[in-house]
């Protein structure tokens, strides 16, 4: 047990901290500066289809999976991402700046298509585009699908599954995901 523990301190010691993110940016990752990448964050796939902006933690266990060439995922300067946190792009997922996402989140820019009389595993995908605001709280196993755009200021709450498009400044919550209210009412609480 001591010596786990003792591997645990160095596979996050900055020093590899570092030297994952070294290794980021020579596989054309575009990372900005202050960065902090937590223990066994994981960047699969095409590595520069991944751009992160300055000041942001992403923390342990997140994975990050621009899936081919052409995929696009962009986070913004000063976010947060939580522990275990799943982006996987076929085309783009965009997060502004000043986002928290808490831990178990998934945001995926791709579904199965549901067509009567066709097999679901020989169906094509169907793959939109995911675009996050800026100042935007996505809470605990929250799932992001395909085409959903967040506007700046929402609130996503604990669980909540979002398939329709998101106002600046609602609080959504439920599956599927509704508005609830809007911060700055008075009679908001937390979700």
């Amino acid at each position: 047990m001591v010596f786990r523990k003792g591997l645990d301190r160095v596979s996050n010691s900055p020093i590899l901290r570092r030297l994952r993110i070294w290794r980021l940016r020579k596989k054309g990752a575009a990372i900005g500066q202050n960065i902090y990448m937590g223990k066994d964050v994981t960047v699969v796939g095409n590595p520069a289809g991944f751009s992160v902006g300055d000041n942001t933690i992403i923390n342990d266990h997140v994975y990050i999976y621009p899936t081919n060439e052409h995929s696009v995922i962009s986070i913004g300067s000063d976010c947060k991402i939580g522990m275990y946190t799943f982006i996987c792009a076929i085309e783009e997922i965009e997060i502004g700046s000043q986002c928290l996402l808490s831990p178990f989140v998934y945001i995926l820019d791709s579904n199965h298509s549901t067509v009567t009389g066709i097999p679901i595993i020989e169906q094509q995908s169907v793959v939109e585009k995911v675009k996050i605001g800026n100042d935007v709280w996505i809470a605990t196993r929250a799932v992001i699908t395909a085409g959903v755009t967040i506007g700046d200021g929402a609130v996503v709450g604990a669980n909540a599954v979002v398939v329709n498009d998101v106002p600046p400044n609602a609080i959504v919550g439920g599956v599927p995901a509704k508005i609830l209210k809007y911060r700055g009412d008075e009679n908001s609480r937390n979700l």
